[in-house]
């Protein structure tokens, strides 16, 4: 839940693999990117794929 309220308060804004873990989780220095990456699976499979885009190197935004 907290990662989709994330996403929507910043919609359009790429949001980087390193700094959700801390944004989302409170994990001190930013923790292990393989979390994110498996909670975003699982978000996409919500909300549907096409709404949550990966930016390669970067992190993921929500599209418009």
């Amino acid at each position: 839940m907290r990662l989709m309220i994330e996403l929507v308060e910043n919609v359009g804004i790429v949001l980087s693999r390193d700094t959700l873990p801390t944004r989302v989780w409170d994990y001190p220095g930013g923790g292990d990117t393989r979390v994110v990456d498996v909670h975003m699976q699982r978000l996409r499979l919500k909300v549907g794929k096409d709404r949550i885009e990966t930016v390669r190197g970067l992190g993921y935004k929500l599209r418009r």
